[in-house]
């Protein structure tokens, strides 16, 4: 057995890494990531050292290590170390067993679904493994808002049985609580295979599933859940009134963003999750920011971060002109290959923020044009404008209601409908509708 002090290293980095522990035969006997390589290698050479650690230690020959980026790198590097090489002390992570799956039990007379890191089970369904457990839990919110199959384990799901009551998620909408037969089981096991389908088929491309699916539900008027397959991008709306240039907007957005951040990073997440709440929406930090612009935007953001104390957070910006990239701290920017991957990559990052900020200024101007049409309608009051501007949003989709579905609504009646009704068609001659995108456009 070799002496640990022979092969102590020295000048060891503080930062983050992927290490490996070699044997005389150089076969690598143990890997290990390390927010801190000084601190972490350091403690395998204490006094007191755990049995496996005292083994490993005085089975090895020699260490080294190599530096990462984030911890997302290391744990992806790690892992593929240990699949390649398959080191004799990293028993707990032979097959998968320590990375989360997501697990649907389509097995079990009413399927649900769960995270777990247990050994794989017969008539279970897997996906994964995933390296990110927080990332994760964010797409396992995410699935139960879109397909709110049954997620608890069979003691709550027999003891809503007996109470004839759901449990939290019912009442939040994300069950759809077959425990007290508020769905069947035939609809309940349909519901977890398309969870399943989807699932399966998203890992391709999930924004374009949850567009798909959208078209689907708006079609068949399931305004509720299309709102809910909406609810994936987040927007910052800023006031006209200030009348911000570029660069004071780019400074203001990503000063409310990351404040949001720096609020929810400390929380207790997994007590929230227990106790049914939402996940916060910035409780991480994204790995890169990438803005809409050149040096003036890319130094706007920059200031924001310095203001808020943000310094692990990498951030470029991509200017249109000439597709070349700007960092806040360079005079010149990064010109990218044409017809390289990289580019490729963040233009479509890029154009996809367009989309979705014009999206958002469509809808913010179709909603402020039916506000502007109910307001001239006599008699309708505050309460059910707030009504028809809840269920429909915008002229567009309040011109494709029928007279019935409108009188149907809480507090409108046939004598309001048919003042509704009429004065849309008084309308249409100031107005066209783009079918296409829904935008209200005004005819000159």
């Amino acid at each position: 057995m070799a002496d640990p002090a022979s092969y102590r290293p020295e000048n060891i980095p503080d930062e983050p890494g992927v290490y490996r522990f070699f044997n005389e035969k150089d076969e690598v006997i143990y890997v290990g990531k390390a927010r801190s390589l000084k601190n972490r290698i350091n403690s395998y050479f204490q006094k007191n050292v755990g049995e496996k650690t005292y083994r490993m230690i005085h089975a090895a020959s020699r260490v080294d290590w190599t530096l990462v980026r984030s911890e997302v790198e290391a744990l992806q590097l790690e892992f593929t170390w240990i699949k390649e090489e398959n080191p004799a002390f990293n028993v707990q992570f032979k097959d998968d067993k320590s990375y989360p799956y997501l697990a649907l039990t389509m097995d079990e007379k009413y399927p649900r679904l769960l995270i777990t890191r247990r050994a794989k089970q017969k008539g279970v369904t897997y996906f994964g493994p995933f390296t990110h457990a927080w990332a994760l839990r964010s797409t396992f919110d995410v699935l139960l808002k879109l397909f709110p199959v049954r997620s608890c384990s069979n003691s709550n799901f027999e003891r809503a049985q007996r109470a004839k009551r759901p449990c939290l998620l019912g009442d939040i909408g994300k069950c759809t609580a077959p425990c007290v037969d508020r769905i069947s089981e035939s609809e309940h096991r349909v519901l977890a295979q398309r969870l399943g389908e989807f699932i399966s088929d998203g890992s391709a491309d999930i924004t374009q599933a949850l567009r798909d699916q959208m078209a689907e539900a708006a079609k068949m008027e399931e305004f509720e859940r299309a709102g809910k397959l909406r609810d994936q991008y987040r927007r910052f709306g800023i006031d006209d009134k200030e009348k911000f240039d570029d660069t004071r907007a780019m400074h203001h957005v990503i000063t409310r963003r990351f404040k949001r951040y720096l609020a929810e990073k400390d929380l207790d997440l997994n007590e929230i999750e227990l106790s049914g709440g939402a996940r916060p929406k910035f409780a991480y930090p994204p790995q890169l920011v990438i803005v809409d612009g050149g040096k003036g935007q890319v130094n706007a953001a920059a200031r924001a971060f310095a203001e808020l104390g943000i310094t692990d957070i990498a951030l470029v910006g991509l200017a249109k002109r000439l597709e070349e990239i700007w960092f806040a701290d360079q005079s010149y920017p990064v010109i990218l290959d044409r017809h390289s991957e990289a580019l490729y990559l963040v233009q479509r990052i890029r154009d996809e923020a367009h989309r979705f900020a014009i999206t958002f200024h469509r809808s913010k101007r179709s909603k402020l044009m039916l506000e502007s049409l109910l307001d001239e309608i006599d008699n309708l009051g505050e309460v059910r404008r707030a009504v028809l501007l809840e269920h429909f949003g915008s002229i567009a989709a309040l011109s494709k209601a029928s007279f019935e579905q409108i009188a149907a609504l809480p507090g409108i009646g046939p004598k309001s409908a048919e003042s509704i009704v009429s004065s849309l068609a008084n309308s249409e001659s100031s107005y066209s509708v783009d079918t296409s995108t829904g935008e209200i456009v005004e005819r000159s």
